[in-house]
């Protein structure tokens, strides 16, 4: 079918640079077909991607918009893991950035955070696919960045939506093990969350507490332990979670504020001797 046709003129791009001006001419139609609503249109993104391997090709389709339309089929599939690779790779060539294309996704978000609340429905679209972004390999070298988009989202709208897709951004740019992470400041956002995305925000605290001691330690002075200890829905399973990864990591929180953190996680599990067990254990170790 057309679609395959497409898949294997792509893959002969490179090698058969004779074909490369038929497919230029083609180009207005490939960034057409991005905008396919019936089915993924990873195709032509690949066709796309294949061209931009040429300088002769970035400027044509910078000037066609393409970043434009590639954003929107990321939005459309979320999902779509080649799709939202192949997407990155061409955004960041055509912008000149870091080969991740969340970057531009992050800006985008921002610019909707200043259009609120018109732009409400494409801010969490570009918060859920930059959710999506984070987790793919290499995506991420800088946590910063997503740390101030997340906060910007809780400074700029209250909108139930928009907190969920920020705090899903958050745990997951929580669970990127080897990328330094702010943990003050994800803390902070957990906190801004409550109540109105607490169940997506407990996710974040369980993501944070999971890196290990300094995540404890920052839920507890920034008061997410407090404000779980509150909630009658996600706030008992979260906090169980919590005392087993300060269990698991109990050896670092031998200072005041770390014990004082795993006091109360202690305390608002009860029956919990287990943990203490587990402390030991690791502490003897």
């Amino acid at each position: 079918d057309d679609d395959e046709a497409r898949e294997r003129a792509c893959g002969l791009v490179k090698e058969m640079t004779h074909l490369r001006s038929d497919l230029l001419a083609s180009a207005p139609r490939l960034v057409k077909l991005l905008g396919n609503d019936e089915e993924s249109p990873r195709a032509a993104a690949r066709a796309v991607d294949a061209l931009c391997a040429g300088d002769d090709a970035v400027q044509l389709f910078v000037d066609l918009d393409t970043a434009h339309n590639m954003l929107g089929a990321m939005r459309r599939w979320p999902d779509d893991d080649e799709l939202a690779r192949t997407c990155a790779g061409v955004l960041a060539r055509l912008s000149g950035g870091d080969g991740s294309g969340l970057s531009e996704v992050l800006a985008s978000a921002a610019t909707q955070c200043d259009r609120l609340p018109e732009a409400l429905d494409d801010l969490v679209a570009d918060l859920t696919l930059a959710g999506h972004l984070v987790l793919l390999p290499g995506a991420v070298d800088d946590a910063g960045p997503v740390l101030d988009v997340v906060a910007l989202v809780l400074v700029r709208t209250t909108n139930g939506n928009a907190l969920d897709a920020a705090m899903t951004l958050l745990a997951r740019l929580l669970q990127v093990r080897d990328l330094p992470v702010d943990a003050a400041a994800a803390a902070r956002s957990i906190k801004g969350a409550f109540p109105r995305a607490i169940a997506r925000a407990a996710a974040a605290a369980v993501a944070l507490g999971r890196r290990g001691a300094g995540g404890i330690r920052e839920l507890h002075r920034q008061g997410v332990t407090e404000g779980l200890k509150r909630d009658a829905r996600v706030g008992a399973a979260t906090l169980s979670y919590l005392l087993d990864a300060a269990a698991a990591d109990a050896s670092a929180l031998a200072d005041e504020t770390g014990a004082e953190a795993f006091a109360e996680l202690l305390d608002a599990v009860p029956g919990r001797a287990g943990a203490l067990a587990k402390a030991a254990d690791t502490c003897a170790q």
